[in-house]
């Protein structure tokens, strides 16, 4: 674990997220969230530390440092970033709509990443939503030039017959 344990737990009902709401209930060791103060009869809440880390694992599929895999155009002043989107914790989080439940899960999930700044991972390749926007493209480009009457003929019994 990278980040530190300690004796906050937290309920899946205090994020959006269908990911890690699954997380915690799998990982749930303690009856009462302390951010909401939910108390249930049974295990509900994970410790922070567990669920911060694999935030922080799950992140790292999407997004990187800006050191990890971005060029930098040197003509810039300081070695600065050059058409890339370059996003603080706070912007990156709200975006991800991980203060919509929770003000203070929000803030204390910002201050575990508070001096980071985020990358899209590979800003050179293509993302995921490009593969659905392409697709799209390609299947509008065959229907509207390509293929755009397509009549297939039903057999009738008279079609079969000698």
């Amino acid at each position: 674990m990278r980040f530190a344990k300690g004796d906050k737990f937290v309920c899946a009902e205090c994020f959006d997220d269908e990911g890690i709401q699954q997380f915690i209930n799998a990982n749930a060791s303690e009856r009462t969230c302390s951010f909401c103060d939910r108390t249930e009869d049974d295990e509900i809440a994970a410790e922070w530390g567990e669920v911060v880390d694999y935030i922080d694992t799950c992140l790292a599929r999407e997004y990187e440092g800006p050191e990890d895999g971005v060029g930098r155009d040197m003509r810039a002043r300081q070695g600065g970033m050059r058409g890339f989107l370059l996003m603080d914790t706070w912007d990156l989080f709200g975006d991800l709509g991980f203060g919509n439940r929770s003000d203070k899960v929000f803030e204390d999930l910002v201050d575990e990443f508070i001096d980071r700044q985020w990358v899209q991972a590979d800003p050179y390749g293509s993302r995921p939503c490009d593969y659905w926007r392409y697709s799209w493209e390609a299947f509008s480009r065959q229907v509207k030039h390509e293929m755009r009457f397509v009549f297939f003929k039903v057999k009738t019994q008279d079609d079969y017959g000698p």
